[in-house]
């Protein structure tokens, strides 16, 4: 990259606080749109995650990849520690509750199997 005049990113500075609201999107997302309606039940089993906030920074897990956790640069939107440019989004769209990517689009779940069942 040097050679070729290219110069690196910087890393957008990180808010030292979650936003207020938060909270409110705490919870396990599903994929969305569901890309083959056949394999909705699949989707939602293995490609599900559990959005978590917590000491400033919002985990990210799921049962296909690592744990991850993204910082806040503002407005409800995130990066991960090693990229330099938010990815992530956060967002209300008729009532629910999305988070965006850069790749995948997740609805928030109304009502987890804990909630519905109680803890196990």
């Amino acid at each position: 990259m040097h050679h070729l005049g290219i110069t690196k990113a910087k890393k957008l500075k990180i808010k030292t606080s979650l936003p207020q609201n938060i909270e409110e999107f705490d919870g396990y997302y599903k994929i969305n749109p569901v890309q083959f309606e056949m394999f909705a039940y699949l989707d939602l089993l293995f490609n599900s995650i559990k959005v978590e906030s917590m000491n400033d920074k919002l985990l990210i897990k799921s049962n296909q990849n690592k744990t991850y956790s993204l910082l806040p640069v503002g407005n409800n939107l995130f990066r991960k520690e090693d990229r330099a440019n938010p990815l992530t989004c956060l967002y209300k769209k008729q009532r629910s509750h999305i988070l965006r990517d850069g790749l995948m689009t997740y609805k928030k779940l109304v009502c987890s199997i804990y909630s519905y069942y109680g803890q196990v």
